[in-house]
């Protein structure tokens, strides 16, 4: 969009005249007396302009031979519904559930624990950026004990018991799902408790935060 070049073009911007009440172009009525409309340049310069600040910003330079520009800066600067993988953009840490958010803002950590002993647990502690959910996954045995069964919690709580099975192991797998709000410190600790006589206990715990 290269702006008027003619040899009576104005070197710089003219100030517009007033603004007046907001209308329609018309070509007049000579028989009824009503005029046509005029193009004042002030109208015409606010159409230039605006046209113009669209390819710049689309990281185009002015051209008076290539009449796509328009189009092109909005293909450069907008992402195809179809997705493009030479189109990206940023945007700022999401707050509410219509935002976009950044990749930083989902949040996972693996985590793994294995111990002799009869206890032993896995902790994530984070700090949410925005309201989301967290989902916990957990896998865990042990191995030695012949009799009694394995058990996971969260905060003393616990949400599963595995018995032995016929060869003195224990497996457990276990989901959740919780709600975080925005800028509040959680610590999230999974606990596994195996029966007397475990000479082999393992925890592993999957944690991923999803913003809304």
């Amino acid at each position: 969009m290269y702006r008027i070049d003619d040899a009576t073009a104005a070197s710089s911007l003219p100030a517009p005249e007033a603004a007046a009440t907001e209308g329609y172009f018309t070509e007049g009525n000579p028989v009824s007396g009503v005029p046509a409309t005029n193009v004042r340049g002030s109208w015409l310069n606010m159409i230039q302009e605006e046209l113009r600040a669209l390819v710049v910003y689309g990281g185009l330079t002015p051209s008076k031979t290539i009449y796509t520009q328009v189009r092109d800066a909005i293909v450069a600067k907008f992402a195809k519904l179809n997705g493009d993988s030479t189109q990206t953009f940023s945007v700022a840490p999401g707050a509410q559930n219509q935002n976009a958010v950044q990749l930083g803002q989902f949040k996972s950590a693996a985590l793994a624990s294995s111990s002799s002993t009869t206890t032993t647990s896995v902790t994530f502690s984070f700090t949410p950026p925005a309201n989301g959910q967290l989902l916990v996954f957990a896998q865990g045995g042990s191995s030695g004990a012949s009799s009694g069964s394995l058990a996971m919690s969260i905060a003393g709580t616990t949400f599963l018991n595995q018995k032995a099975n016929n060869y003195s192991y224990f497996l457990a797998t276990f989901t959740a799902q919780a709600s975080l709000v925005a800028g509040t410190a959680y610590t999230i600790t999974v606990t596994q408790t195996a029966p007397a006589g475990t000479t082999a206990n393992n925890l592993g715990a999957l944690f991923t935060f999803l913003p809304q």
